[in-house]
């Protein structure tokens, strides 16, 4: 796209063309678009026959184009893509015999009766087969809004039934390689595919936000451990495309219909020449329906339609913020909009530590199951004060595995603990001491998942699939996902129990992390009623820490463990970055995973110092070797004396890094060279970290200022100060 001073210059030359450069000339020259709204900084233009549209930023003359910022060439584009590039609105549907379509208002024969609003245009639209729904666009002072009400969402009730709905799948897309963006993708932590790149991936991504739902028949259940890691899941509703970076972006909120929503992104050579990214909205999904004892089965299609209002915010930028920087401070505005960030990060005695002890597990014996102990109460406290006398001050302790059937398979119907760890009169004596001293002490439970042996749990309890079978796998022990009702009524009362002996908080796990319907006739639940009930869950002034939740719960939770700090790392993507921490950082406070578990802990180290994480120890204070034989056998290296040195070293250097900043946003991240990165904040700090080996010297973020860092090392500069 052409700069400000080309749009002088060719203004002076040529006045009536200055129109027609804003507009791609392909589609402006044709007359079709139409001005339907502006204000102080865009203007929205729409073709009436495909409902396509372009918006003019004001301020730069650069327009974002629903048909690609360029033009396929000769024969680049089939029919179906061509269609879906043209047109507004596309959708898949699925005919008697099974097969799929993808229809597009520019190669369907589609009625539309639009009408233009005060700040931009409403279309009904009716598809053949008796398929029709209502798309609004409108102009905001943020952006754009596009949505499409529940409402008006309509089956005729024949064998053509609608599965999906797609709204502007190419706006934001470039063509090929000549450009310097890239697609921004929420997967994990965040992930950038790099457009300025053939990529030799042959696949699209394609991901559901919150995760899959495993009630809808993808779900395979596993009958043994397994140590395979699994991909990461999308935590947040927001993607994006970088146009030009520091140039032109474009970020994208799905503000309504997250649950139901599945974000696609496609490099160029990936079917088409084009990179894009796009919102799929699922109305129906196949499965797998078993017809026969012995296992055969067919492809059925899911009986009744998602129901729920569908809603897009676009946000558009230039300069500086064309960024995943920028995406990621649309995103934050956004939930400190809707009152899910408030206020900001308490500040304390040095950078927050979680410390999480395993107190006991069970082992099943030849005829009953016996209790193992791993940290009993006087253990514990000797633990927490010692770190305590050596300057962790600001602890954050988890206590699991407290009742009599240990860490794993514990039943949270009854708040229990057991003699051989610490009965409750030693754990308040415990909460008395170290609440003193201003530390917060939470019960660790889980309420999703319901481990096989432990009983209590009824049939209307345990959560089915769309075809009526249980949910059952394997972790660590053989379990049943339980129903979303039964969770929150059960975190609930916990939640109470736990107030009445005085600790602080609970540390849910899984809870909200895994997002699911329940087929369960004695307790039918859609996704979008499971997330609505754990977003309601009441747990009074009990302080809610949740274990790598969905954003849907950021507004409910005090604390954030295990925070993901990696991307799926598919071929596709090209870097992985912190987005989420981005978004969080001086509103909530976050921890990484167990640094006991890390291959290289001097490089979490780091990375913790680059995403503003705080430290996590999973520890026990026997040897984990007395774990053999039980559901924690996975847990190799624990034991706190082993570990102790290596706590105090690696907190001290931490601190260094990150006590200043407690508190503080995150305005800019740059990389500065292939392995240093330099964050800034908004208190003036700037870190810099180098990951690699070899020391790195370069210019620093003032004018003339030069800045040499040691290798795997990290430099804290306050206010131009090291």
């Amino acid at each position: 796209m052409y700069k400000n001073k080309t749009f002088c210059k060719l203004t002076l030359l040529a006045g009536l063309l200055c129109l027609a450069f804003l507009l791609p000339a392909r589609v402006h020259a044709q007359g079709e678009f139409v001005k339907a709204a502006e204000n102080e900084s865009l203007a929205l233009y729409y073709n009436p026959a495909t409902l396509a549209i372009q918006v003019e930023n004001k301020a730069t003359g650069f327009v974002y184009s629903s048909m690609g910022q360029t033009p396929p060439g000769e024969g680049e584009m089939n029919n179906t893509w061509q269609g879906m590039m043209d047109s507004g609105v596309s959708i898949d549907i699925r005919q008697s015999n099974g097969s799929t379509k993808t229809w597009a208002i520019s190669n369907q024969e589609v009625q539309l009766s639009t009408r233009t609003m005060e700040n931009g245009f409403e279309s009904d639209i009716a598809f053949p087969e008796g398929i029709s729904l209502t798309l609004r666009v409108e102009l905001t002072e943020q952006g754009l809004t596009v949505s499409v009400p529940e409402d008006s969402v309509r089956e005729s009730g024949g064998d053509t039934t609608l599965q999906a709905i797609y709204l502007y799948p190419f706006l934001g897309a470039t063509h090929g390689t000549e450009n310097q963006g890239y697609l921004f993708v929420p997967d994990g932590s965040g992930a950038l595919i790099h457009t300025s790149r053939q990529t030799l991936s042959t696949e699209p991504y394609e991901k559901q936000i919150y995760g899959s739902d495993i009630s809808m028949g993808t779900f395979k259940g596993r009958t043994e451990a397994s140590f395979l890691k699994e991909a990461e899941r999308i935590y947040v509703p927001v993607f994006g495309s970088v146009m030009d970076e520091e140039k032109d972006g474009v970020a994208v909120i799905v503000h309504e219909g997250a649950e139901y929503c599945r974000i696609v992104a496609y490099a160029s050579g990936i079917r088409t020449p084009y990179n894009f990214i796009m919102p799929k909205f699922l109305i129906r999904e196949t499965y797998q329906m078993k017809v026969s004892q012995s296992g055969s089965s067919m492809t059925a299609n899911q009986p009744r339609p998602n129901r729920y209002d569908i809603e897009l915010r676009y946000s558009f930028l230039s300069g500086e913020e064309a960024d995943y920087v920028g995406i990621a401070k649309v995103y934050q505005q956004y939930l400190r909009k809707e009152g899910v960030l408030t206020g900001t990060e308490e500040t304390g005695d040095g950078v927050p530590m979680k410390l999480e002890f395993l107190l006991s597990e069970q082992r099943e014996e030849l005829l009953w199951s016996a209790t193992v102990p791993m940290t009993t109460e006087k253990q514990a406290e000797t633990v927490v004060q010692e770190l305590y006398d050596q300057g962790i001050r600001n602890l954050d302790v988890v206590l699991r595995g407290y009742g009599k059937n240990g860490a794993t398979g514990a039943a949270p119907t009854k708040l229990s603990f057991a003699g051989k760890v610490g009965s409750k009169g030693d754990w308040k004596d415990f909460l008395r001491k170290f609440g003193a001293l201003g530390l917060d002490v939470s019960l660790y439970a889980d309420f999703s998942r319901g481990y096989e042996g432990i009983g209590g749990y009824g049939n209307a309890q345990r959560a089915q699939a769309i075809d009526q079978t249980l949910l059952q796998t394997y972790d660590y022990a053989p379990f049943t996902w339980l129903s979303p009702t039964f969770a929150v009524k059960e975190l609930e009362k916990f939640a109470k129990e736990a107030a009445g002996l005085d600790f602080a908080g609970v540390a849910a796990d899984v809870f909200g992390s895994s997002l699911y319907a329940n087929w369960n006739k004695k307790d039918p639940l859609t996704r979008k009623e499971a997330r609505e009930l754990y977003q309601g869950a009441d747990t009074g002034e009990m302080k809610l820490s949740l274990y790598a939740p969905s954003a849907f719960l950021f507004g409910r939770a005090d604390a954030i463990y295990d925070m993901p700090a990696s991307s799926s790392d598919y071929y596709i993507f090209t870097e992985t970055v912190p987005f989420l921490q981005i978004v969080l950082k001086g509103y909530l406070p976050y921890y990484s995973g167990a640094w006991n578990f890390q291959a290289d802990v001097g490089q979490e180290l780091l990375r913790c110092v680059d995403y503003g994480m705080y430290p996590n120890w999973y520890v026990t204070w026997e040897d984990p070797i007395e774990l053999i034989n039980t559901p924690s056998s996975w847990l190799y290296s624990s034991q706190y004396e082993v570990w102790k040195d290596s706590i105090l070293s690696r907190y001290q250097r931490l601190n260094e890094a990150l006590e200043g900043v407690v508190g503080c946003q995150i305005l800019d991240r740059t990389v500065l060279a292939k392995d240093v990165v330099r964050v800034d904040y908004s208190n003036g700090t700037s870190i810099y970290v180098n990951y690699g080996t070899a020391a790195w010297e370069g210019s620093g973020s003032g004018q003339g200022e030069s800045v040499s860092v040691d290798g795997e090392s990290f430099l804290v500069m306050k206010g131009g100060a090291s």
